[in-house]
């Protein structure tokens, strides 16, 4: 099987209305076998909008109110849920994570060369380039390029973040390993992940486009917010 996760935290409705309004993003969940949305102290009326508004199909909702539950705790149950329904993909991405530049992606296609890969993980929020990674596959609407962990740390990117990727599930225990477990929060989880391989060497391909981006207008650690509301009007989804 192939899923999706995504997560949202409290009540942040207006990440919902920009969620459903991004069709392409619908259009490639609605391909997935699976798909989680988890709601992390978030009010009953934030859960009854996403019911009402959803168009998603095979959803899963799981729906966490325990103060005791954090973050990470959360990655840990998407593991076992995993596991529970055999996945063998799984397509992460955040609240905030909209369509970006894939208008002309074939996702077809982009399913059908993820699924001939045993081992494989997929950042989609990054570009590669064929300069720094010449032996690139070349796909009909978009090409990948074989990078790994240490080429994003060696280009400046962070080795691993907590943006939009794709990979096989038997990567899982090794990017969210019980350190991470026990970092509880996401940003010391984030870091922790971005430190650990920066020495490590995990596949991490890239795509020539930017397929499904963190817009960060919401959060703690907000940047660049008037350039992302700016994006998103252009775009439709705002």
């Amino acid at each position: 099987m192939f899923a999706s996760f995504t997560q949202t935290y409290g009540n942040r409705p207006l990440l919902l209305d920009i969620y459903f309004r991004d069709s392409r993003l619908i259009e490639f969940k609605n391909k997935l076998d699976l798909n989680i949305y988890s709601f992390h102290n978030a009010s009953p009326y934030i859960i009854e909008k996403f019911k009402k508004l959803n168009t998603v199909k095979n959803t899963e909702l799981l729906v966490f109110n325990d103060p005791n539950i954090n973050y990470t705790d959360t990655i840990k149950i998407l593991k076992e849920k995993l596991k529970e329904h055999d996945c063998k993909f799984l397509f992460f991405s955040q609240d905030d994570t909209f369509s970006n530049d894939n208008k002309n992606i074939d996702f077809d296609e982009l399913i059908q060369y993820i699924k001939q890969h045993k081992v494989f993980c997929l950042n989609l929020a990054k570009i590669g380039k064929e300069s720094y990674k010449p032996s690139s596959i070349h796909k009909n609407t978009f090409n990948v390029f074989e990078y790994n962990t240490l080429d994003l740390t060696n280009i400046g990117y962070w080795g691993f973040d907590d943006t939009s990727y794709i990979c096989t599930t038997n990567l899982l225990d090794v990017i969210y390993d019980e350190i991470y477990i026990n970092k509880h929060d996401v940003w010391s989880a984030e870091t922790y992940l971005s430190t650990k391989f920066a020495t490590i060497s995990m596949p991490r391909f890239l795509t020539d486009k930017a397929l499904f981006i963190n817009y960060n207008i919401m959060g703690k650690t907000i940047h660049g917010k008037n350039e992302y509301l700016a994006k998103l009007r252009k775009r439709g989804l705002l």
